[in-house]
This record gives C-alpha cells, sequence and structure tokens, in this order.
C-alpha cells in the first residue's frame, strides 16, 4: 500500500512537473499575440509614457499600429515633490485608479477594451518587502484592485491585466545597464505586449516568470531575512552615493 501511494503521489508530482514546462514554454514562446487594434480598438492611452517602462511601452504599442495618448508628471515636479510618500501613493495607487475610472464608461459603450496596470513582483511573489514597505503595499493594491475590476466588467468584454515585473533598468531603480534577469526596459516590454488579453495578473519577461515560481518555493522567513538585508545594503549604498554627489557638488561650487 505504502509503495502505490509513494508511485502515486510520484506520478501526481511528475505530471505536475511537466504540465507546468509545457504551460511555461506555451505562454512564454509559443502563444501567439492578440491583434491589439483588432481586438480593442485604434487607441491606447499610456500613463507614465514620458520615460521607463511607459516610455518603452508607448513604442512598443505604437510599433502595432495603435495611435496613442501619453501622460506624464512632469520629472522636475517629481523631484521637487516634498512630500515622497504622498508621491508614491499618488503615482502607483492613485493615477491608475483614476485613470481606469475615466476610461470605463466609453469601453463599456464599446463593448470592448484592455487595461494593462504595472504591479510588482514585490507584492505579486513577496508577503512582505521590508524598508519598501509603501511601494510594495501601492503594487499590492494595483493587483487587488486589477482582479476585481477584471471581474466586475469583464462582461462588457473588458480584459483588465496587472503585470507584475521584477526589477527592470530603470531611473527608478538606477540600474544603467540591463542584463538576463533585469532587462531594459525595451527588452521587457517586448515581452509584454504578447501577454496582454491574457492572464489577469502575469509576470510576462520569462526570466521573472521563472524567477517568481522559485520565490514561491521558499519559506517567507527566509525571503523576509534577505530582503531586509539586501534592501538594507542598497539603502546604505545609494544614500552615501547621494551624499557623496551632494559634497561633490557643493565643493565644486565653492571652488567657484
Amino acid at each position: 500500500f505504502a509503495v502505490g501511494v509513494a508511485t502515486a503521489l510520484g506520478l501526481f508530482s511528475l505530471s505536475k512537473f511537466i504540465l507546468g514546462a509545457v504551460k511555461f514554454g506555451w505562454v512564454t514562446f509559443l502563444r501567439p499575440p492578440k491583434d491589439l487594434v483588432k481586438t480593442y480598438g485604434s487607441w491606447a492611452l499610456v500613463t507614465g509614457g514620458a520615460n521607463g517602462i511607459g516610455r518603452a511601452f508607448a513604442f512598443q504599442l505604437a510599433s502595432k499600429g495603435l495611435s496613442l495618448i501619453l501622460l506624464d508628471r512632469d520629472q522636475a515636479q517629481l523631484e521637487a515633490d516634498p512630500d515622497a510618500t504622498e508621491s508614491v501613493l499618488n503615482v502607483n495607487a492613485g493615477a491608475p485608479t483614476w485613470a481606469t475610472m475615466a476610461v470605463l464608461p466609453s469601453m463599456m459603450k464599446k463593448k470592448r477594451g484592455a487595461i494593462v496596470n504595472m504591479g510588482s513582483a514585490s507584492a505579486h511573489v513577496l508577503d512582505a518587502y521590508p524598508l519598501v514597505s509603501i511601494y510594495g503595499a501601492t503594487k499590492a493594491y494595483i493587483e487587488h484592485f486589477s482582479k476585481s475590476i477584471s471581474i466586475e466588467y469583464g462582461r462588457y468584454g473588458i480584459d483588465v491585466q496587472c503585470q507584475a515585473p521584477s526589477y527592470i533598468a530603470t531611473k527608478m531603480t538606477r540600474r544603467k545597464q540591463g542584463s538576463l534577469l533585469v532587462p531594459t526596459a525595451e527588452t521587457w516590454c517586448q515581452a509584454s505586449v504578447r501577454w496582454i488579453g491574457y492572464d489577469t495578473v502575469c509576470s510576462p519577461y520569462w526570466p521573472h516568470y521563472l524567477m517568481s515560481l522559485l520565490y514561491r518555493m521558499i519559506p517567507n522567513f527566509v525571503l523576509d531575512w534577505y530582503f531586509m538585508r539586501s534592501n538594507l545594503q542598497a539603502r546604505d549604498f545609494y544614500m552615501k552615493k547621494d551624499a557623496d554627489r551632494a559634497e561633490s557638488e557643493e565643493n565644486g561650487k565653492k571652488i567657484i
């Protein structure tokens, strides 16, 4: 009996692994992307379209034949914002919410539309994201909001999706060079547009997809320890770097 149970469990685990591998290959490399113009219409509204992921996303949509409306805040205004916490809340949670509420009525009339919100692996696969708690919380909100809106408005032909990337080489992450695990915004968005209209929550870039599977296999207390240590080191490094830059600029002014 014990041998039979062990064999059954082994076959179940093997079948689950094979199905997972087949699904990964299909959704990542083989599944054809949707014709966005034919499926959703010829116009797209892109928030945060002046730089980073938003800019790369806009170029990808334009290459698919869509006409674009770009919305963004002036970078100087963002940098001059004295309340960084309020800025994070407004940009990551408030702006997507109000933009979604603004476009839903017209989509409901047309009986079609797609809304793609930017979540984060920090909320999608992690239970906590220490030292970046407000950012992680806003991304958790966006994921929950997207899933709920998807259920509410799916009957109107509206596809709502939350894409959850890991690190991307942008100004926000202070990484200039892309790599396999930390791609450029352009590389990530090439994968991103292929997933529009499919899963409600997804990690479109295949290395990030695999990373999310790996994270789910690691106990939470290990992830909490690792990201607390990693984020603390990153914070100390960038605070020192900013202080050195400020001191250098101040010394330059004194010399002049």
